[in-house]
């Protein structure tokens, strides 16, 4: 990859990368901005990139999540703690990471009744903040959390019924 190629990535996903990394590391801006460096830094040594803006942007997206996990973990086994109330959410997305992979699990959260299966994609995969989530939908953030949270229950049950998670 030249420089030039690697200018392109970051100007039109640099703010999506940014979201993802400040959503795992909330309130952790420097941290953050070190897990946004690590991503382009992997992307920019990668041998090949996915050809389709589609299969590139989930592909970024997935490294950014993989950067910030990371951070979160370095941190956390440092003595880094998150806000009782975000503890459990960061839990569940290093948990989840391991079968984002998964085609299959994309298309079962797609199956989760609107517009929960759009909340749950930003809340577990981009990292949105459910203040976020509360001014794009329009409704209450203990609405979004209230959710957010059956859809993840959904979810673990059909996870189980495929085989995916026990």
């Amino acid at each position: 990859m030249n420089e030039q190629e690697l200018t392109r990535l970051l100007a039109e996903y640099g703010g999506a990368v940014r979201t993802v990394c400040r959503g795992i590391l909330p309130g952790r801006t420097q941290d953050a901005e070190e897990a946004e460096a690590d991503t382009f830094f992997r992307i920019w040594r990668s041998r090949s990139l996915p050809e389709d803006e589609h299969h590139l942007r989930n592909y970024i997206i997935r490294t950014a999540r993989s950067c910030a996990i990371d951070k979160y973990r370095s941190l956390s086994r440092n003595g880094f703690t998150l806000p009782l109330d975000e503890r459990e959410d960061a839990a569940f997305a290093v948990e989840l990471e391991s079968f984002l992979e998964s085609r299959e699990l994309i298309d079962l959260i797609r199956t989760l009744p609107p517009p929960d299966g759009d909340l749950f994609l930003r809340r577990y995969l981009y990292c949105e903040p459910c203040a976020l989530l509360a001014e794009r939908y329009h409704m209450p953030e203990n609405t979004i959390r209230t959710r957010i949270h059956r859809a993840k229950g959904k979810l673990q049950k059909l996870l189980r019924k495929e085989n995916f998670y026990d």
